[in-house]
């Protein structure tokens, strides 16, 4: 009789997420950080990829969850052509179909722009029910789409709730989108902040590790190699203090490096910055690049709310970001870090000597940064929202919005 009535709550709980990738980046991370967490609370969770595998899928599926991935994506290359693109996007858009048929998950998430698409418009094909779409950014990507920026606004009219991680994507959604507010729903990111517990690492191991020289200063930037990240804004803002910095000063950017990177090593060269300058790529584990950095800096441009602000601040670093997105939410200016205007290398190059040039006032920053986190963004607050809402849908009425 027991045993019945676990295998009946595990057929009720029974979720499917949505995704392109588990490749390494905001909102994969954070995904992979919340699924094992729900799977403890009885979800029976399946990860459906529409467009590749990604490291992070692996130690997802090592922890019992089940990942979905379309045969062809083993073929090498062929996501990344225009041509072949669209023709097997089709086809992952059939087997989404097909399992989505035989299967009938009671509830189906999607995450990022193509997952929404792709995957609502499978779902409402079927016909299935209890629909949510998360948000994990401002909506300027659907400038240079118009017609399938239509589409998603018709999609959100589908769901049972739209789930954003920061204030600002809520309120773009509520009065540019026209979603209807009892639908919106705010979940911060969260964090494990075990992770960024600086004493485990050894640094100077770390540094040999990526052939990295000794710095008495090391500013870190952790994102991908994209325009819109703002590494061009930083690089002239560093420029422009060079001779007031160390010597032997140091920055760290790590992300993806995508063919942008090509341009921005180039300023690297043409600003004499070579040899201060380190483009590490893509690390799923940043917290040792963190534990041998002394300043954090987000230069967004545009950003939704970013794991890497929160990260830096639970690894106890002194924090500088642009305002944009979520930051404001993340950090309190002049208290938990410093915010500055986007696109402003003059603001960021007086922010950076501020930090470094009143030691005891960045110090204080550091800590209350790391505590604003350990109270506001901790991974079993972020997970328990997921599941609160998730069990919402299930038994409507018996649980809080």
């Amino acid at each position: 009789m027991i045993l019945n009535i676990l295998e009946w709550r595990m057929q009720q709980k029974t979720i499917l997420f949505v995704i392109p990738t588990l490749d390494v980046g905001g909102a994969e991370n954070q995904l992979s950080m919340v699924l094992p967490g729900l799977k403890e609370l009885g979800w029976n969770i399946t990860v459906f990829l529409t467009s590749g595998l990604g490291k992070l899928a692996s130690p997802l599926k090592n922890q019992g969850i089940t990942i979905i991935a379309p045969k062809f994506m083993g073929i090498r290359g062929i996501l990344k052509s225009k041509i072949l693109r669209a023709p097997f996007l089709l086809l992952s858009f059939c087997q989404l179909t097909i399992y989505l048929l035989i299967n009938r998950p009671k509830i189906v998430h999607f995450t990022l722009a193509e997952a929404y698409l792709l995957g609502g418009l499978s779902s409402l094909l079927v016909g299935q029910k209890n629909l949510i779409m998360s948000r994990r950014s401002l909506n300027n990507y659907q400038n240079k789409y118009p017609l399938l920026a239509k589409l998603e606004h018709w999609l959100h009219t589908k769901m049972r709730i739209i789930i954003a991680n920061n204030q600002s994507t809520i309120d773009q959604l509520a009065t540019l989108e026209k979603v209807d507010p009892q639908k919106l729903r705010l979940i911060y990111n969260g964090l494990d902040m075990r992770r960024f517990d600086n004493k485990q690492y050894n640094k100077i191991a770390i540094r040999k590790e990526y052939n990295l020289p000794t710095s008495s200063l090391t500013f870190i930037v952790i994102a991908n190699i994209l325009p819109y990240k703002g590494h061009a804004t930083l690089l002239q803002a560093l420029h422009a203090i060079n001779s007031q910095l160390p010597v032997d000063w140091q920055l760290l950017c790590v992300g993806k490096k995508h063919s942008y990177c090509q341009e921005l090593e180039a300023q690297v060269i043409d600003l004499k910055l070579q040899n201060h300058v380190y483009f590490l790529g893509q690390h799923s584990a940043v917290e040792q690049f963190l534990a041998i950095s002394n300043v954090a800096i987000s230069c967004s441009y545009e950003e939704g709310f970013s794991n890497a602000v929160i990260e830096a601040k639970a690894a106890g670093l002194p924090i500088i970001v642009t305002n944009v997105g979520g930051n404001p939410e993340a950090v309190i200016d002049g208290v938990t870090g410093l915010i500055i205007p986007a696109k402003d290398p003059t603001a960021l190059s007086n922010a950076i000597i501020e930090v470094i040039n009143k030691p005891s006032q960045t110090a204080k920053l550091a800590i209350a940064g790391k505590q604003r986190v350990e109270d506001n963004f901790s991974l079993d607050a972020c997970i328990k929202n997921y599941d609160t809402q998730f069990l919402s849908i299930l038994n409507p009425g018996t649980i809080p919005n």
